[in-house]
């Protein structure tokens, strides 16, 4: 149990574990039924609406660097987590002041029906190969689908390759996710308008690469360092909103819901995997093997899109 002593909380290691297990299992189903929703309701330009909702998501992520880096000269690191979990306790709140507005038939009958509708669609979907292979292209790729990545292990890199605290190191992942909030929605709109969306995905998988093998080989800091950054985080973070376009494109109105939930469930089961592979691969090997890794499965990506079959 956490002790309080001297005005402090004292927790455990697997304590702190599994708080942020359980707070990712609270925040998880928002996700595929936020991009259900937006798909559904934005036909025409699903790139862009997905994208917004994408890069919204990521705010968070990008203004949360830089705050906790201003935080920890001031307070410890405890401080820091009860700070940022208030704006969050407040939100969740809110939405118990907000009632759902689609109502649908009662009764065990209609239960019953929903039930049988909900599996068949989700044996269609596991049967459309565009919608597997899309979400197995956000699965292959270590970084992308989110910020764990590089949330974890970028700033520890950014210490040790250019011997800068901890603060320093906050300012260039906040850089990065700056690109990333900016970037995507460049991308998704251009995915509206040109080309086919699979086509823009694999060129932002190529750059993906590209950039990330360029990330270790600068010796200091400087303005090469910063652009490298900034093209980083527009082409990693652009791949989400771009495989959850697709998916759109590929399910039908009455698919949708099963659709996002096998891409969300198939794209990120391999998260933590990724995290844990990674972590042991730059404690084992550096940073470098690590990295060009990464870059690998950016390819890996684009060979799984020449199995989705697309319209222009």
């Amino acid at each position: 149990m956490p002790l309080f002593l001297g005005g402090r909380f004292f927790c455990s290691y697997p304590q702190l574990v599994g708080a942020r297990v359980f707070s990712s299992l609270a925040s998880s189903p928002q996700h595929p039924i936020g991009s259900s929703i937006l798909s559904r309701y934005f036909p025409k330009s699903r790139g862009w609406a997905l994208t917004f909702h994408y890069t919204a998501g990521n705010i968070g992520s990008f203004v949360a660097p830089a705050v906790a880096s201003f935080l920890l000269l001031y307070v410890g690191w405890r401080p820091v987590f009860v700070i940022f979990s208030v704006p969050c306790l407040a939100m969740g709140v809110l939405f118990f002041f907000l009632r759902d507005s689609l109502p649908g038939p009662g009764g065990l009958d209609s239960k019953k029906k929903t039930a049988r509708a909900s599996l068949n669609a989700y044996l269609q979907c596991l049967k459309n190969r565009n919608i597997i292979f899309t979400s197995m292209v956000l699965m292959v790729g270590a970084a992308g689908r989110g910020t764990g990545i590089n949330n974890t292990y970028l700033v520890p890199f950014f210490m040790k390759q250019f011997d800068v605290t901890a603060s320093t190191g906050g300012f260039l992942l906040t850089l990065m996710q700056g690109a990333g909030l900016i970037g995507p929605l460049l991308i998704g709109w251009l995915s509206d308008r040109y080309w086919k969306r699979s086509s823009i995905l694999q060129l932002t998988l190529l750059l993906s690469a590209l950039m990330t093998v360029w990330l270790v080989h600068h010796p200091i800091l400087g303005p090469l360092l910063f652009l490298n950054l900034i093209f980083y985080g527009a082409f990693v973070q652009s791949r989400g909103s771009l495989t959850q376009a697709m998916i759109g494109d590929f399910a039908s109105e009455e698919l949708t819901d099963a659709a996002f939930s096998i891409y969300y469930f198939v794209g990120f089961i391999s998260g933590p995997i990724w995290t844990l592979l990674m972590g042991y691969i730059m404690d084992a090997y550096g940073f470098v093997p690590a990295f060009y890794l990464a870059a690998l499965t950016y390819l890996g990506g684009m060979i799984i899109l020449m199995f989705v079959k697309e319209k222009s």
